[in-house]
C-alpha cells in the first residue's frame, strides 16, 4: 500500500474543523471522520481509492495519505481546503451572514473535485430523514463498496460501474426506491463526463 507524509504551510487565518467538517452534511459521512486533532478524508480519484489524515499544527498541516489515491488527494488540499479563498474579499450585506462569519473565524470555502461522491448522497437523501439516508448510504457502502485504505475503518460507496449495474431489487433492501436507484443508476453510467 502507498503510504506518503507530507506539511503544508497554511493561510492566516485559517480553522481546519471549520473548513472541512461542513462538508459531512454533502458527503457519505463514511468518507469523512474526525478522530481526536485528526479528519480523514477518503476518496476515489482517477488514480484510485486514497485515504488523507490532516492535523493542524498551529500554521503548519501535518499530512499522511494511504493508498493509490493518496497523492493525487495531497495535491488537491489546497482546493478541498479553500486556499485560494480570500476571507478578505468577501463582504456581506446582510447582518445575519456578517455575524455568521464572525462567528466562524478562520472557515474557508473549498471543493472536492469529485461530483459523484456529492451526488449520490444527496439523491440518496431525498424524501426520507437524513438518518434514513445516512443508514441507506452505510448498507450500500458495506454491502457493494470497499474499505478505504489506511489506519481507521472507512468504507468507500461502490464504483460508478457498480453502482450502474446494480439491479433494482439490490437498491430496494437498503431504503431506496425505484426512483432514487434509477437515478443513481443513471448518474453512475454518466460518471466520466460529470466528472
Amino acid at each position: 500500500m502507498t503510504h506518503l507524509a507530507t506539511r503544508l504551510d497554511l493561510p492566516d487565518p485559517f480553522d481546519l474543523r471549520r473548513t472541512i467538517l461542513p462538508l459531512k452534511g454533502t458527503l457519505y459521512r463514511g468518507q469523512l471522520r474526525s478522530v481526536g486533532p485528526d479528519v480523514f478524508k477518503a476518496a476515489r480519484t482517477p488514480n484510485g481509492v486514497g485515504t488523507v489524515r490532516l492535523r493542524q499544527l498551529g500554521r503548519t498541516l501535518e499530512v499522511e495519505g494511504w493508498g493509490q489515491g493518496a497523492a493525487w488527494l495531497v495535491e488537491r488540499l489546497p482546493e478541498l481546503l479553500g486556499f485560494d479563498d480570500d476571507p478578505a474579499a468577501f463582504r456581506p450585506d446582510h447582518p445575519a451572514v456578517r455575524d455568521a462569519l464572525l462567528m466562524a473565524p478562520g472557515a474557508r470555502w473549498g471543493r472536492t473535485g469529485r461530483v459523484l461522491e456529492a451526488l449520490v448522497p444527496a439523491i440518496v437523501g431525498q424524501k426520507v430523514t437524513g438518518k434514513g439516508a445516512g443508514q441507506s448510504l452505510r448498507a450500500l457502502a458495506r454491502r457493494h463498496g470497499e474499505p478505504a485504505p489506511g489506519p481507521i475503518a472507512m468504507n468507500l460507496l461502490p464504483t460508478p460501474a457498480v453502482l450502474a449495474g446494480l439491479p433494482y431489487y439490490d437498491f430496494h433492501p437498503l431504503g431506496i426506491e425505484r426512483k432514487r436507484a434509477d437515478t443513481i443508476r443513471g448518474v453512475a453510467a454518466r460518471a466520466d463526463r460529470l466528472e
